[in-house]
């Protein structure tokens, strides 16, 4: 009879989903070309005649994205269970530089450049990956309390707070509904007691109304 805890399988390369790289793939491909199409003339205009420069930076970003993507693949995906607290308060921290240290483009104040390697980065992208993490944990250790009005409102709680982040200190109210969509959407896959899950829609939407008319 084995004692202890049963040991985690290990990770094989076999178990990769290549039809959902093959989708990622094609949308990066398409995300290129819209990025070529869209910029090329402006560039060509403002970059010494370099048509190609926004699609330049854009690749030096999927290439980074890249080997993210192999690292993060190789490793056992409870390794990062640790992280997803500390992961959630760097995000809140880039967030929250934003209006101080941030560059401006196109009349916008969203993004962060990364001193010695000039690459530009958006704090409201890493918050995205970083409550789907933390939510995640919640979600584990709460067990059955994620059923209750109790659970729902603290799961609610730190997305609510960073989507009120990034939606007044980066002026992104796209990415804040993203965030909150996402939140909302774990939510409802989780739960059993979707009444909870309706009346927090309301209140939240109603509260959203609020905010948007007097912040």
């Amino acid at each position: 009879m084995e004692s202890g805890r049963r040991r985690p399988t290990k990770q094989r390369v076999g178990d990769i989903d290549y039809g959902l790289i093959f989708c990622v793939f094609v949308l990066i491909i398409i995300g290129l070309i819209m990025i070529y199409s869209v910029s090329s003339y402006s560039a060509y205009l403002n970059y010494n005649g370099n048509a190609a420069f926004f699609l330049q930076k854009q690749l030096k970003a999927v290439g980074v994205g890249f080997v993210l993507v192999i690292v993060t693949t190789l490793v056992d995906y409870r390794f990062w269970y640790r992280f997803a607290g500390w992961g959630y308060i760097v995000a809140a921290i880039l967030i929250i530089m934003v209006p101080f240290f941030g560059d401006e483009s196109h009349g916008a104040t969203r993004w962060l450049i990364i001193p010695g390697i000039n690459i530009s980065i958006q704090p409201a992208e890493i918050a995205k990956a970083c409550v789907i993490l933390l939510l995640a944990k919640m979600m584990y250790v709460m067990g059955e309390e994620v059923h209750t009005f109790k659970g729902l409102l603290k799961l609610v709680l730190l997305p609510g707070l960073m989507f009120i982040g990034i939606w007044q200190l980066t002026n992104n109210l796209s990415s804040a509904l993203i965030i909150l969509g996402i939140a909302g959407f774990m939510i409802f896959v989780i739960t059993k007691n979707y009444r909870w899950y309706m009346a927090g829609g309301v209140v939240g939407f109603i509260g959203g109304i609020a905010l948007r008319r007097y912040l």
